[in-house]
């Protein structure tokens, strides 16, 4: 089973990146990307994650119910496609409750890299809008920490080493897929060193299709701690910079 679901959505990929290859214009420009993709309610596997964390009286105020993306992506602008090769984070948003009388704390991450491509419906000197689809290869963290790392002291380190040490659960390996509505407002600010920056936004929604199983830790799996699922609507806020190239500052494009 799991071996069809992995060739299928390796299937969706590859229908989907050859539909995006058809824009054979060799005319393209690159730049870099810097957004914010914040999730627009609450996760609900965050807030079971939460609740089973206090339970065992580790203190999850760290952790939130709202997820979101921190992202850089190297971007491809052509005639009729924006491509985007994405590198993220995942850290949640928001507080959580502590627990009553805590031994030790958590903290929640996610780390990843994933490709999106944008097809431009509309396309003018100051605005570009279309719809946008991608998918994210994504492995999540979670760890428990020790209540206070500040002030240690050599002797209860000494006689209580597994107090004090890091314990992190693993969540296999995630696609995510993400859908958007996609625009950009154009400005020509530093036209000697930049064909443009774009201030925009995306509204959409993420889901996996893939997942790997529930949390491990060493060669053994959690069957008490809920699996995190990164579903969730988001608006995503970011600016595009395209700088020129050497040959084109040069000839003062």
């Amino acid at each position: 089973m799991k071996n069809s679901r992995t060739i299928i959505s390796l299937l969706v990929m590859l229908t989907a990146s050859t539909a995006w290859a058809q824009d054979t214009t060799s005319r393209s420009v690159t730049g870099l990307r810097f957004s914010l993709e914040a999730g627009l309610q609450e996760n609900k596997s965050l807030t079971i994650i939460q609740q089973q964390l206090r339970q065992a009286n580790v203190d999850a105020s760290a952790i939130g119910n709202v997820a979101g993306n921190i992202v850089l992506s190297f971007v491809r602008d052509k005639p009729r496609h924006v491509s985007e090769t994405r590198f993220l984070g995942t850290l949640p948003l928001t507080d959580g409750v502590s627990a009553g009388a805590p031994v030790r704390r958590a903290s929640f991450y996610g780390l990843g890299f994933g490709f999106s491509d944008m097809y431009k419906l509309v396309d003018t000197r100051r605005f570009l809008v279309g719809p946008l689809l991608g998918f994210d290869f994504m492995w999540y963290r979670l760890s428990l920490l020790p209540l206070d790392r500040d002030n240690l002291s050599l002797a209860n380190i000494a006689n209580n080493p597994a107090a004090y040490s890091t314990v992190t659960f693993r969540q296999g390996s995630y696609i995510n897929m993400h859908v958007a509505v996609a625009a950009d407002y154009r400005v020509y600010w530093l036209k000697k060193l930049y064909n443009e920056f774009r201030f925009g936004a995306r509204l959409g929604y993420q889901l996996p299709v893939l997942r790997n199983g529930p949390w491990r830790f060493n060669d053994g799996s959690l069957g008490d701690l809920s699996a995190f699922r990164a579903t969730m609507p988001y608006l995503q806020l970011g600016i595009t910079l395209l700088p020129k190239s050497a040959k084109e500052r040069r000839r003062g494009f």
